[in-house]
């Protein structure tokens, strides 16, 4: 089975699915004209003609695809899930103070006594990016993988650059990312190795006992109220004087450990499962052009 770029007109009876993983295969930069920015108007999306196969062998092949993607679908959800946990643990602990043993606790100055507010720059390492020359950057896998503004809601990049810069750019495992321009997006890196790009920070505990995901919930609101509160002429700019106005309340030894044990049992589950997700939509990605192209055979 062949795939042709121009031929039959699709109807009810084709599986959707199949239409959807067959239209996401195809290089739709032939029919736009437009190689550097693929896309259809709605006028040549209604002219577009595919060459579908029998009905079951759309209903195989989006079979096959969709397992790959509801598993992705369902690791998604439970991160959603684990995010939720670790946020409302947070909060009823170090927001609401109803955390183990609160009822016996004495208050003073509006939190328990033996808990403190620190200075971020106190119990964290921030380091900012490096000034890679946007000019150079790729998409070739084989050379250094660099996080950008956007990459960090994704967790991921697909930037590459031939350039070299020092090793105190890598970023960390489970560091916690910051995009400094527009909206202060974050994120707890678990992505591949890559290297830190200009106006997004790495904020990293240097103390052992407080991880970097209870760092990373301490921050956030903060992080947000700058975002919110910062006028720039066109972009909101976060800048290292904002930083070091931040705090962290960092409790007893004993509750702090309580909260860091869990914490870190949330933020490795986290990370299994997205690395699970990277090796799903790398199979899926692999096997999506063989199907479609009828290379790899499927039984009726």
């Amino acid at each position: 089975m062949t795939e042709h770029a121009v031929v039959t007109q699709p109807n009810s009876a084709n599986n959707a699915k199949y239409l959807t993983y067959k239209l996401s295969g195809l290089s739709l930069g032939r029919f736009s004209g437009q190689a550097a920015q693929p896309g259809l108007s709605v006028t040549k999306l209604a002219r577009l003609r595919i060459e579908m196969p029998p009905k079951w062998y759309q209903d195989k092949v989006a079979g096959i695809l969709s397992a790959y993607d509801n598993l992705i679908e369902l690791n998604n959800k439970r991160i959603k899930l684990l995010e939720q946990m670790a946020e409302n643990l947070y909060k009823e602990w170090f927001v609401r103070f109803r955390f183990p043993g609160h009822e016996t606790a004495e208050f003073e100055y509006g939190i328990p006594k033996g808990w403190e507010q620190r200075k971020l720059f106190d119990i964290a390492n921030i380091t900012y990016g490096y000034a890679f020359s946007s000019d150079e950057f790729c998409d070739d896998e084989s050379l250094n993988a660099v996080v950008r503004i956007r990459d960090v809601p994704n967790n991921a990049t697909n930037t590459y650059t031939i350039e070299q810069c020092p090793e105190k750019y890598l970023i960390s495992e489970n560091a916690i990312l910051v995009g400094m321009d527009g909206i202060f997006h974050m994120c707890l890196w678990n992505g591949k190795r890559a290297f830190l790009n200009q106006r997004v920070a790495e904020i990293e505990s240097v103390c052992p006992e407080i991880c970097n995901y209870y760092l990373y919930l301490s921050i956030a609101p903060q992080i947000k109220y700058w975002e919110q509160v910062i006028a720039g002429t066109t972009v909101a700019h976060l800048g290292d004087k904002h930083l070091k106005k931040m705090t962290v309340l960092v409790p007893d030894k004993i509750t702090l450990g309580k909260a860091n044990a869990i914490l870190t049992r949330i933020m490795i589950e986290k990370n299994n499962l997205f690395k699970q997700n990277e090796q799903l939509i790398k199979q899926r990605d692999l096997l999506l052009p063989r199907l479609m192209s009828g290379k790899l055979e499927v039984l009726m």
